[in-house]
């Protein structure tokens, strides 16, 4: 039985720089005096979700890791499994109470649902949707640095989607509201889980259409289209971003 083991943003995990190896049952006893919520990531296997207060040592061989730092293991299974623990972590802390009648919710079922033993409200995890566009014109792709960002870092455009939008939608009006330009073409790419604190980045390519790139000075500090000669510094691998700007501009897996 494997076992998710989190301390705030930091996953246990083994010291290991080619694969992402998490304990066992067998190796790190869950007989303590933890908050764990045991749940299924799928029919044949039964993980623990434990959360462990920040003084925690971890046994020899393993160590705690910012979730965000393992991201260059996203093509293993294992990293899907971790970033669904964290998901259903940050869910659980920020639903304590009930919504409704302010009543103090039990834990998590099986399904990862809670009912409120007061008014009989029944909650399930949420996710905040949003949208990610590589814009491209000719061979170029448009990209921004957001005020969020390291101070040298460059991505695609991204925003929350708003109540009552489609995805499309949402795609054209960040795009205008950050950049004021219009676009035209927009095809779906992917999409991947992001659980910080509780997202999901729906990604999206587009064609330049008109308008000239004005960045809001809001989020968007500088924008301008860039090739494949002169790319700045982008987002690592192991997010949609990247596989976005990589497809846009059919850039080689280690670039």
């Amino acid at each position: 039985m494997e076992l998710y083991i989190y301390t705030g943003n930091k996953l246990m995990r083994k010291v290991n720089d080619n694969n992402l190896i998490v304990p066992s049952e067998k190796e790190f006893s869950i007989d303590r005096d933890f908050k764990f919520q045991p749940f299924k990531l799928n029919d044949k296997i039964d993980s623990y979700l434990v959360e462990l207060d920040s003084f925690e040592t971890p046994p020899d061989g393993y160590i705690f890791d910012d979730i965000r730092n393992c991201r260059k293991f996203y093509k293993e299974e294992t990293y899907s499994k971790a970033i669904q623990a964290k998901a259903i972590l940050n869910w659980d802390r920020t639903h304590r109470y009930c919504g409704v009648c302010g009543e103090e919710l039990p834990s998590m079922k099986e399904d990862k649902s809670k009912l409120c033993p007061n008014c009989r409200q029944l909650l399930f995890p949420e996710i905040a949707c949003a949208i990610i566009v590589g814009i491209t014109k000719g061979d170029k792709l448009l990209l921004a640095h957001n005020t969020n960002f390291l101070k040298d870092r460059y991505s695609v455009i991204a925003g929350f989607v708003e109540l009552g939008e489609t995805l499309e939608e949402a795609v054209r009006r960040e795009i205008k509201e950050e950049v004021n330009i219009n676009v035209k073409n927009i095809k779906y790419f992917g999409s991947q889980s992001w659980p910080f604190p509780s997202s999901m980045m729906f990604g999206f390519t587009a064609e330049y259409e008109s308008g000239e790139i004005t960045p809001d000075g809001l989020e968007i500090q500088t924008g301008d289209w860039f090739s494949k000669d002169n790319i700045p510094h982008i987002p690592p691998h192991g997010s949609i971003s990247r596989e976005i700007i990589g497809h846009c501009l059919n850039l080689k897996e280690n670039n």
